[in-house]
């Protein structure tokens, strides 16, 4: 095997881990919004904006996930943000709040690394049935908390946002 057969397959062993922990980026999120009932239309998601160094977007900005989905080399990891409007449905010109947080996850061979806003880092098996059952619970009790409890608000990422 030359030199470059070997960088060759090194990289594509790298891109590959990439690809599947983006993947499972996007699957957690579906799976969170799925999870909580959480109506399609009420989930923004946010890009990373460099200059501040926060996911971030203008209320009238939309992205995709593949448009906000930012890879951290430093920290090796993928990660969005993501915002859920809590408005009641077909209601217009009502404030309403609106939470964000940011998702992070970090590719292994056959886990990963999940980070739901603040909350403790999990190593997550891949694909393996009933995995964020935990993780999404403490996730909404956090999120509770930031609406019911002043000194929690943005614990668990941006905090709470009236619009």
């Amino acid at each position: 095997m030359s030199a470059y057969d070997d960088l060759y397959s090194l990289a594509q062993d790298w891109v590959t881990r990439q690809d599947k922990a983006k993947t499972a980026l996007e699957e957690v999120i579906k799976h969170f919004v799925k999870y909580c009932g959480i109506p399609h239309d009420r989930v923004r998601y946010l890009p990373w904006n460099e200059a501040m160094q926060v996911f971030s977007a203008k209320s009238s900005e939309t992205f995709s996930f593949s448009q906000a989905c930012h890879f951290d080399n430093a920290k090796d990891e993928w990660a969005v943000g993501v915002s859920i409007s809590l408005a009641t449905p077909g209601v217009t010109g009502r404030a309403h709040a609106k939470v964000g947080f940011t998702v992070r996850v970090k590719g292994n061979e056959s886990d990963f690394s999940l980070t739901v806003g603040s909350l403790k880092p999990q190593t997550v098996p891949y694909g393996v049935s009933g995995w964020g059952q935990a993780l999404f619970d403490a996730a909404i009790d956090d999120l509770k908390k930031s609406f019911t409890n002043p000194s929690a608000k943005g614990t668990i990422g941006f905090g709470v946002e009236l619009s």
